[in-house]
């Protein structure tokens, strides 16, 4: 019947969205570089990191490669992944399961949790959650 023709050609165009979300997803993330730091050597001082004994005040340069690795990229793949599951999780549901394997075993074991914990390392020294925020976030967005 038509009915049963229209249905069939919405899960197959559901079905080709997901592997192109899969597919480009999966190729930016490849192409990120993701530096995890050793927090056990840079502390935040005001605005600036500095080394743990406060010896080395980092140049403008260095701060902001700190900050990248650290706030920046953690805010970014957070972003990423509480939007796929926000906004195309549903739109996708019947044909999300790799897209879903893929964000909890590769963005979130593999890169989110890495960055996180640095970045919480680095805020305990000023008394911050961002990072608990940030994650926080991200399972609202899962449940």
């Amino acid at each position: 019947t038509e009915e049963t023709g229209t249905s069939n050609s919405c899960e197959k165009t559901i079905e080709s969205v997901s592997v192109a979300l899969l597919s480009l997803v999966r190729k930016c993330i490849e192409r990120m570089t993701i530096p995890v730091l050793n927090p056990s050597n840079i502390k935040r001082e005001t605005n600036t990191f500095v080394t743990k004994d406060g010896a080395i005040e980092f140049d403008s340069e260095t701060n902001d490669a700190i900050a990248y690795a650290s706030v920046v990229q953690a805010k970014e793949l957070c972003t990423l992944v509480t939007n796929m599951l926000q906004f195309w999780y549903p739109i996708i549901r019947d044909k999300a399961g790799d897209l879903l394997k893929f964000v909890f075993t590769d963005i979130i074991s593999h890169r989110i949790i890495p960055v996180i914990q640095t970045l919480q390392t680095l805020s305990n020294e000023c008394n911050c959650d961002l990072g608990k925020t940030l994650i926080s976030d991200v399972l609202d967005a899962a449940s």
